[in-house]
């Protein structure tokens, strides 16, 4: 006897899948836990600045600087060219890390001697208008294999870095990773270079 197959009937229908993460949701949660933790610079910069770092695998990571009035204008602009960033490579989700500084020093064009700082999650170096900004050192952000929970920032090392013309200011960051799958993490913070009482404002 041949047996026809049984049509699946409401309770053994099929459930649907979870969607996976978007980058909208990333963006979504990311800024749910910025919003308590960034506030704006003090005078006489009293603005808000964010490292946008983006890597997928088997694409170029992407680091965007931007300065603005309040945390709303600056996430615009950042979290427009992380979608520019993605849309060009037709990706539903990236690796995201997102960098503020919270502590700013002034250290006259010249790198602070790399010994034991306050410990950040990365630092940054910036013309003394904040108009222009570098990330130090550069991130490892190779494909989306690399985690960044588990891809530490590589030490300072000794040689000053020439990133821009008119360095004058050293930024303590503090970092968010946000993975391709939701998870979200607080990054660790390390070591830094040692702070010169003269250099502090």
């Amino acid at each position: 006897m041949i047996r026809k197959p049984l049509l699946p009937t409401a309770g053994h229908a099929l459930q649907p899948q979870e969607p996976r993460i978007t980058l909208s949701h990333q963006l979504s949660a990311s800024l749910r836990h910025l919003k308590p933790r960034v506030t704006l610079l003090p005078e006489p910069y009293a603005c808000c600045v964010l490292f946008f770092t983006v890597a997928a695998e088997g694409a170029q990571s992407g680091v965007f600087f931007v300065r603005r009035t309040t945390l709303e204008a600056a996430w615009r602009e950042g979290t427009t060219r992380v979608r520019q960033w993605a849309w060009m490579r037709q990706l539903p989700a990236v690796e995201l890390r997102i960098d503020w500084p919270d502590e700013i020093v002034v250290i006259g064009n010249r790198i602070p001697t790399l010994y034991q700082w306050k410990a950040a999650s990365a630092w940054a170096l910036a013309d003394d208008d904040l108009e222009h900004a570098e990330l130090i050192p550069p991130l490892a952000l190779a494909s989306a294999g690399n985690n960044l929970r588990n891809t530490p920032l590589k030490p300072f090392d000794a040689t000053p870095l020439p990133l821009l013309a008119d360095v004058n200011l050293l930024l303590r960051l503090q970092g968010l990773h946000m993975d391709q799958e939701g998870v979200q993490t607080e990054l660790p913070t390390i070591s830094g270079p040692q702070r010169s009482p003269a250099a502090t404002r």
